[in-house]
């Protein structure tokens, strides 16, 4: 069973090990990477496995456009190999953006 939690400091470690595996050495060079870089997420929810390791993250960032009007960045979302095909990046995905509709955010973009 996976269970979607609010992502803790705990869980940082094994998140940014979950990133590297997800997408490479080199994805602290993408476009996304520099809008969110200084900055801390709005939502970010973690996913944990029956013995409580994180096999998903996803985040949401606060960003907006040139005439000041905001939206949600949506990003990284990474789900650990061994648990790909159970529908937890689904899972994941339709949790934050339930969560940003029920705080009142009207949109989420995703860049890549």
């Amino acid at each position: 069973m996976i269970d979607i939690v609010d992502e803790a400091l705990e869980h940082a470690s094994a998140r940014e090990r979950l990133l590297d595996a997800s997408f490479g050495p080199d994805r602290r060079l993408k476009t996304s990477e520099r809008l969110r870089t200084g900055r801390l997420p709005v939502f970010a929810f973690a996913a944990l496995d029956e013995t409580g390791m994180l096999v998903g993250t996803v985040r949401l960032w606060s960003v907006a456009d040139p005439n000041g009007r905001q939206t949600l960045l949506l990003g990284p979302l990474a789900v650990a190999q061994g648990c790909r095909g159970q529908k937890v990046g689904d899972r994941l995905m339709r949790h934050a953006l339930n969560q940003a509709v029920i705080h009142g955010h009207g949109s989420v973009i995703l860049v890549g």
